[in-house]
């Protein structure tokens, strides 16, 4: 499948058409549950030997994430963040993890196979929330500004990037929602057609990226990645149709403004809060963005 043939015929969908959208479902092999693994404790888990028995049989860098993926999404439920500070032994003896702990197991599991990985921080818009507000105020007086990547109408999210020895490129995986390759992802999270979504987090309400980071161990962001996702592939997906619409420069400054300051954010630097307006625009650029879309399919 190119990138270029996966824009659907469904289009043009509401936000509640998208949100209500079914789950994605992998075309893998039969996955071993976690259950019988039969772990007595965490010492017994051998990161290397999970990995190898769960890509028997597959040969690409690609396959191999792919199964490390989907065993993860179907046996790791996800947990709300305690901010509590785990192995990725002990994630997989408790069977679930927030996104972060998840993107930890597969991280390990893919590295412990030959393949490089990197750690990619996301801040995608969301429906206003004031509980998510109150709780990053709280968070912010405890660890100061980078506990900002989440408030009213935005959130964060974890997930990876592995370098694929075959294409020789940096591809997007997601465990949490199941996601891997280019067009999966753009698909579910930034195209205006049918989205693929997971059942165990309602990924339609994250309504668009804004910023994609790569951090490292020591929390210091060391690519930029906003531009590739945000811009010149969201625009390649429809064609180079985005780019002719009225709506495409403004959505391209706004997302190299905000990019740049959750950047800063992550690092501790700025207190992201104080641009909710710009997140605002950055929203209400998308939805123009789609409805000059669906209005140009039309004529």
């Amino acid at each position: 499948m190119t990138i270029s043939q996966i824009v659907y015929a469904q289009d043009c969908l509401t936000n509640s058409e998208l949100a209500s959208q079914p789950s994605h479902s992998a075309n893998t092999k039969a996955l071993l549950p976690i259950a019988q693994l039969k772990y007595a404790d965490t010492s017994s888990i051998d990161l290397k030997l999970l990995a190898v028995k769960l890509t028997e049989g597959v040969q690409s860098s690609f396959e191999k994430v792919n199964q490390i993926i989907q065993w993860t999404n179907q046996n790791l439920h996800w947990n709300y963040t305690d901010y509590k500070s785990r192995t990725v032994k002990e994630i997989l003896y408790q069977k679930g993890g927030n996104c972060a702990e998840q993107a930890s197991v597969v991280k390990s599991l893919i590295e412990a196979i030959g393949i490089k990985t990197r750690k990619v921080v996301e801040i995608n818009i969301q429906p206003a929330k004031a509980e998510r507000q109150k709780d990053a105020e709280k968070r912010i007086q405890e660890i100061g500004n980078r506990a900002s990547v989440f408030g009213l109408a935005h959130n964060d999210h974890v997930w990876i990037e592995f370098f694929d020895e075959e294409q020789q490129t940096w591809i997007p995986a997601d465990p949490t929602l199941g996601l891997v390759g280019l067009e999966y992802w753009l698909k579910a999270r930034i195209g205006f057609q049918k989205r693929i979504v997971h059942d165990i987090l309602p990924s339609a309400d994250m309504l668009v990226p804004i910023a994609v980071l790569i951090m490292d161990t020591n929390r210091k962001i060391t690519d930029n990645r906003s531009i590739h996702y945000l811009i010149d592939s969201f625009d390649k997906i429809y064609q180079g149709k985005l780019s002719a619409l009225p709506s495409w420069s403004e959505w391209k400054k706004s997302i190299v403004f905000i990019q740049e300051k959750a950047m800063k954010a992550f690092q501790g630097e700025v207190n992201l809060h104080e641009y909710a307006s710009q997140i605002k625009q950055v929203g209400e650029i998308y939805q123009s963005l789609r409805k000059e879309y669906c209005t140009s399919m039309q004529q």
